[in-house]
C-alpha cells in the first residue's frame, strides 16, 4: 500500500456531512485530549497513514484545538468544520491540560506545522477547514493594481516623507561672534546654554537638558556621592566629534576650538555638529549596523540603505515615519531602500524579521520566545503566542529577484495579499494557530498587515518604537542604556531613571520625534560635559559592576570598527572613504549561524585587528603624513592629532628626548594611535 503524502491530504477535502468511521473519529478526539493507549495509538496511525481522509481529518481537527487553545474556547459552532459520525457518539469527556504528547501526535503535528509554514501564504488553509478568526474574515477581492498605480503595499515606498525644518537648536549663538570679554570681566559660560525657544509649546533644548541634570543630581545627593569633575576642552571635543560626526576631529579643528576663548564654546561645537552632514552620516552608520548588521548579505544594498538612512537623519524626518518605512517598504533594494531592512531577515517563516523588528525597533527580546513563554516576564503579553502573532504580520511578504535593464537581477521585497493563520508548535507539540494581533487588535484580512503593523507600534501606550530610540541615544552619548542591554526593555529590566526616561520620551513625540532635538538635549546636559575618569568616590559606579548605575560621570566606551577606520583617516588628513572602510571592516566580521541573523564582532585586543592596526595601509598613511622636521614644538603637534589634547608636563618631560631622535616621532605616532586613550571615546 502506498502511503499517501500531506499534499494528498490536504488535497483530500472532507466535505460538511460526509461520514467517517465512529471508531476513528473517537480515536482523533482522544489522541487530542490525550486519553489515547498505546494500541489506539498503533491502531490510529495505520489509519492516518493509510487513508488520505483519515488524514484529512487528522489535519481538520489538528487545527480545531490549536486554535481553540488559542482562543480560550469562545468562539461559535459555526466557525469550526463540520465532521459528521457514521452513528452519533457519546459526548466526549471534558478536554484534560494536554499531558505530555505521545510519539505520533508530536512528529505527525511537527510535520503538519512544517507543511503549512512551508505552503506559499496565498495558499491559504487547507480545502475544506473553515478559518477560525475571531472576527471571520470577508471574501478577499483579487488586488490588481490599474495601469500606472503602484502595486498593493508599494505605495509607501513611493511617498514623498514630510520634511521638517531643522530646529534651531541653539539659536541665540547663530549671532555674529562677540568679542571676547576684557580681562577681569565675568565669563557667561556659567549661563544657561539656550534661550528658551518657543518650539510646539516645549521647552528649549537646554532648558529639557537642565531638568535631566537636575534628577541625576538628586540621585548623586540621595547616594551621597560627587560626580566627576568636568572634563578639560580637549576630552570634550574629542568626545563630542567621535559622538556626533563619528570620528576624531581633525588637528585643525582642535586648535580652532582650544584657541576660542569666547564663553559657551562647547554649545557652538554642539550646533556645529549637529548641522553637519557629518553627523547624519555617522548615525546612519550606526543604524544601518543595528537594521542589517556588518555582514554581506544575499541581496542587501547595505550601502543604499545607509545612504537612504543619512538622507532622512540630515532632512531631519522624523523617527516615526523612518521605523515605519523600514516595517511597511516595498519594491527593489534600489528603488525602495527601506526594504533592504526586510529582505536581510525575512528569511526562515520571518522568525528573524520577527525578532530584529522587535528588538531593533521596539528594544524587546522575544526570539526565545518562538518557542517558549519569556523566561522572565510573565503574563499574556510575553508568550509564545505573542511571538507568532507578531510574525503573522510578515505573512505574504517575499524576497524575490527581478530583472534589471542591464540584465543582471536585483532583490525586491514583495508584499501578496495574505489571509488566514500562521501555525506553529508549542513546547507541548500542540499544533496552534494564530492570526497577526498587536496591543490587542487584531488585523483583517483586507488590510496590509505590515502597514498596520507600522500604524499599531506607533500608536501602541507603551511607546516602545519612542521610548527604544531614546534609550538608544541615550547610550551612545552617555556610554550605558537608561535600560541594559538598550535592546532587553520589559518588566524584568527596569531602568536606572524611569522618570528621565519617561520624560525624554514624551518630548521626543511631542516633538515628532525630532532626532536631532533629542541628541541637543542630551549632549546639552551637565553630565555630557563631565569627565569620563573617576574618582575614589565614585570608582563603584560602573557599568561593568553590574549595579543600578548612577550616571556620576560619562561612561567611557570603545570605539567601534567604524570611529577607528574614520578617526586613522581623519588624523592624518585622509577623506573618508565608506567603501574602502566597508572592506576595511569586513575582516572583523563573523556570521553567526542562528535563527537571528545575528554576527559576532572581534574586540580591539583581537590579534587581526592589531595587525591591521600596526601594519595596515590606514595606519601607514597616518604615520607618512608626519612632518620631516623634528622640534619639540612636534610634540604638541602629535598628541592634538591622535588624541585632541597636549601632552601632561610629565609626558613632555619624558618624550621630549625621543623626538630630537631619528625616526623618534614617527615611533611616538604609532604608539599614540596604537594606544588604549587613541581607541577610546572619552
Amino acid at each position: 500500500m502506498t502511503t499517501p503524502s500531506l499534499a494528498d491530504a490536504q488535497a483530500t477535502p472532507v466535505p460538511a456531512g460526509e461520514a467517517i468511521p465512529r471508531e476513528v473519529a473517537d480515536a482523533l478526539h482522544a489522541l487530542h485530549e490525550g486519553r489515547l493507549d498505546e494500541a489506539g495509538l498503533a491502531d490510529l496511525e495505520a489509519r492516518v497513514l493509510g487513508d488520505p481522509a483519515v488524514m484529512r481529518a487528522y489535519l481538520d481537527l489538528t487545527l480545531v484545538h490549536g486554535t481553540l487553545s488559542y482562543a480560550a474556547g469562545t468562539l461559535s459552532s459555526s466557525a469550526l468544520p463540520a465532521l459528521t459520525l457514521a452513528e452519533e457518539p457519546p459526548a466526549p469527556a471534558k478536554s484534560a491540560r494536554w499531558r505530555t504528547p505521545l510519539t505520533l501526535a508530536a512528529c505527525l503535528a511537527l510535520l503538519c506545522g512544517l507543511t503549512f509554514l512551508l505552503r506559499p501564504a496565498a495558499d491559504g488553509p487547507p480545502a475544506g477547514v473553515a478559518v477560525i478568526d475571531p472576527q471571520p474574515e470577508p471574501d478577499e477581492p483579487t488586488l490588481s493594481p490599474a495601469p500606472g498605480e503602484p502595486a498593493p503595499g508599494e505605495a509607501l515606498a513611493r511617498v514623498e516623507l514630510p520634511v521638517r525644518p531643522t530646529p534651531e537648536l541653539f539659536p541665540d549663538l547663530n549671532a555674529p561672534p562677540t568679542p571676547a570679554p576684557a580681562a577681569g570681566a565675568p565669563n557667561d559660560s556659567a549661563t544657561p546654554a539656550v534661550a528658551s525657544a518657543e518650539r510646539n509649546e516645549l521647552p528649549s533644548p537646554a532648558e529639557a537638558a537642565a531638568a535631566i541634570d537636575a534628577v541625576l543630581a538628586h540621585g548623586w545627593s540621595e547616594a551621597e556621592v560627587a560626580p566627576s569633575p568636568e572634563a578639560d576642552p580637549g576630552e570634550w571635543l574629542r568626545r563630542a566629534w567621535l559622538d556626533l560626526a563619528g570620528h576624531a576631529p581633525p588637528p585643525e579643528q582642535v586648535d580652532r576650538f582650544l584657541a576660542d576663548e569666547r564663553g559657551r564654546r562647547r554649545e557652538r561645537e554642539l550646533n556645529r555638529l549637529l548641522s553637519g552632514d557629518s553627523f547624519a552620516q555617522h548615525l546612519a552608520e550606526r543604524w544601518t549596523t543595528a537594521l542589517v548588521g556588518r555582514a554581506p548579505r544575499p541581496g542587501v544594498d547595505r550601502a543604499g540603505l545607509r545612504a537612504h538612512l543619512a538622507d532622512q537623519f540630515e532632512r531631519n524626518v522624523g523617527w516615526d515615519l523612518v521605523a515605519a518605512e523600514l516595517i511597511a517598504a516595498a519594491g527593489d533594494v534600489e528603488q525602495a531602500p527601506a526594504a533592504n531592512f526586510l529582505v536581510a531577515h525575512v528569511n526562515n517563516q520571518a522568525v528573524p524579521a520577527t525578532a530584529v523588528v522587535s528588538r531593533a525597533l521596539l528594544g524587546t527580546r522575544v526570539q526565545c520566545m518562538q518557542c517558549h513563554d519569556h523566561p522572565h516576564n510573565g503574563g499574556e503579553e510575553w508568550s509564545q503566542e505573542r511571538f507568532w502573532e507578531l510574525n503573522a504580520f510578515f505573512k505574504g511578504t517575499d524576497v524575490v529577484q527581478r530583472p534589471t535593464a542591464d540584465g543582471a537581477r536585483v532583490a525586491a521585497l514583495e508584499a501578496r495579499p495574505a489571509s488566514g493563520p500562521t501555525f506553529f508548535e508549542d513546547r507541548r507539540g500542540v499544533m496552534m494557530a494564530t492570526f497577526p494581533r498587536y496591543a490587542g487588535e487584531t488585523v483583517e484580512a483586507a488590510d496590509n498587515r505590515r502597514e498596520k503593523l507600522a500604524e499599531l507600534l506607533l500608536s501602541d501606550d507603551r511607546r516602545l518604537p519612542a521610548k527604544s530610540f531614546v534609550n538608544r541615544a541615550w547610550a551612545h552619548l552617555f556610554g550605558a542604556g537608561l535600560v541594559n542591554p538598550v535592546d532587553d526593555l520589559g518588566p524584568h529590566n527596569p531602568p536606572s531613571h524611569p522618570a528621565v526616561l519617561d520624560a525624554l520620551t514624551d518630548r521626543f513625540i511631542a516633538t515628532g520625534y525630532d532626532v536631532k532635538d533629542l541628541y541637543a538635549t542630551l549632549a546639552g546636559t551637565r553630565l555630557y560635559g563631565l569627565s569620563g575618569a573617576a574618582t575614589e568616590g565614585n570608582a563603584f559606579d560602573d557599568p561593568a559592576a553590574g549595579a543600578p548605575l548612577l550616571f556620576t560621570r560619562c561612561y567611557p566606551k570603545p570605539l567601534t570598527v567604524e570611529q577607528t577606520f574614520d578617526s586613522l583617516a581623519a588624523v592624518s588628513g585622509q577623506r573618508i572613504d565608506p567603501r574602502a572602510r566597508d572592506a576595511w571592516v569586513a575582516g572583523f566580521v563573523r556570521p553567526q549561524a542562528n535563527d537571528e541573523n545575528g554576527e559576532d564582532l572581534a574586540p580591539v585586543t583581537d590579534i587581526p585587528r592589531a595587525l591591521a592596526l600596526m601594519n595596515g595601509e590606514a595606519l601607514d598613511a597616518a604615520l607618512d603624513a608626519a612632518a620631516e622636521n623634528r622640534t619639540p614644538a612636534d610634540l604638541d603637534d602629535v598628541f592634538l592629532a591622535a588624541l585632541s589634547r597636549r601632552p601632561t608636563a610629565r609626558e613632555r618631560r619624558r618624550l621630549a628626548p625621543l623626538v630630537r631622535v631619528e625616526g623618534g616621532l614617527e615611533d611616538l605616532r604609532w604608539a599614540l594611535l596604537n594606544s588604549g586613550e587613541f581607541a577610546t571615546v572619552p
